[in-house]
């Protein structure tokens, strides 16, 4: 996943379009890294928060995933990584 905006400029695009609808396509547990990855870092923090919020899926696992490196020094991020007694 941590180089699916390369594969997408691959492509020939500069960027991926930012009205993807990731959930139709994908399992829970995987969106939010592939937000991530694409550079849509508010959307993936709202999806992290919304899994950890409804148990959609165990976001636990999600805080340590290498896709969220860019994301470890946001608010938002250090709050759920708190909320779920994970550090980084």
């Amino acid at each position: 996943m941590g180089d699916l905006a390369a594969r997408y400029a691959s492509t020939g695009e500069s960027q991926a379009p930012t009205d993807l609808d990731l959930e139709a396509v994908f399992p829970p547990f995987a969106v939010p890294g592939l937000y991530a990855s694409l550079g849509q870092h508010e959307r993936a923090l709202d999806f992290l928060e919304r899994g950890y919020e409804d148990g959609a899926f165990p976001v636990v696992s999600a805080i340590p995933n290498p896709s969220f490196d860019e994301l470890r020094s946001h608010p938002r991020f250090v709050a759920l990584a708190q909320k779920t007694g994970l550090t980084h």
